[in-house]
């Protein structure tokens, strides 16, 4: 294969371009004026017939492949793609149905993509999705998903809150101008705090005592 994208302008390949996500990623595409190549197993294209005119179906190249057959994909790479939108996936209904079918196209139909764009030269990443694993189910922690974005919030906070809590103390000083403090620093902060603590107990006892002798 050529390498992809040489001496050309952009070009997006979009696998599961039939799908509900896939055919909103072309009326994007679309709009945005690029050249599109299609491709999906299927040959239901009602939800893209729904979103594009005539006019606008025909500056689109449709392609029938089944991503699970890496020489259908190599045909794909064929075409010399510059850019790669990777959404051809089977449900969980359909895996759960028929499981080898579904790591065929899930599992060796993603690694054919992968294998087929290092061998064509593709230079800009692949993007994929999973709507699946981001917002599955009815809630996510404590709160109920609302949203595709907010379930992706939760889910880079998460990542975040793993990463802080795997990364090593940070020992930076005051006095380096870093604005931290070192962990005797924070040390003595809370013995100051013990000192003040314990003379305030002791003011109040002696107060209650004059009180009561007063009394």
């Amino acid at each position: 294969m050529a390498g992809a994208g040489a001496g050309m302008s952009e070009r997006f390949l979009v696998t599961g371009a039939y799908g509900c996500i896939g055919a909103w990623v072309l009326r994007q595409l679309v709009d945005e004026g690029v050249d599109v190549v299609a491709a999906d197993a299927s040959t239901d294209d009602h939800r893209v017939t729904a979103l594009l005119d005539e006019d606008e179906r025909a500056h689109v190249r449709f392609v029938q492949s089944d991503i699970s057959r890496p020489e259908e994909v190599e045909v794909l790479f064929d075409l010399q793609p510059t850019h790669v939108i990777h959404l051809a996936a089977l449900q969980v209904p359909f895996c759960r149905a028929d499981p080898v079918r579904g790591a065929q196209v899930n599992v060796v139909g993603t690694v054919a993509i992968f294998t087929s764009a290092v061998r064509g030269g593709l230079h800009t990443p692949i993007v994929y999705a999973s709507s699946a694993a981001g917002v599955r189910g009815r809630r996510c922690g404590t709160r109920s998903i609302r949203s595709p974005c907010d379930a992706l919030r939760r889910l880079q906070a998460r990542e975040r809150g793993k990463r802080h809590a795997s990364s090593p103390p940070r020992t930076a000083c005051r006095a380096s101008g870093s604005g931290r403090t070192s962990s005797t620093g924070r040390a003595a902060t809370r013995d100051s705090r013990r000192r003040r603590r314990s003379q305030c107990v002791r003011r109040r006892r002696a107060s209650r005592s004059r009180s009561a002798t007063a009394a």
